[in-house]
């Protein structure tokens, strides 16, 4: 449980770190960490 967290914690600090201009900049990178990284989710 506690790896999941911290995995989420990176995924969104990788995001935060790297996003600016809004949601719709940043929805892409966010897809490609839960998708296509962690398989969080299906695309």
């Amino acid at each position: 449980m506690i790896v999941i967290l911290f995995n989420l914690f990176l995924a969104f600090l990788r995001v935060g770190l790297c996003a600016v201009g809004g949601a719709y900049s940043f929805l892409p990178l966010i897809e490609k960490e839960v998708v296509q990284r962690y398989h969080w989710l299906s695309g």
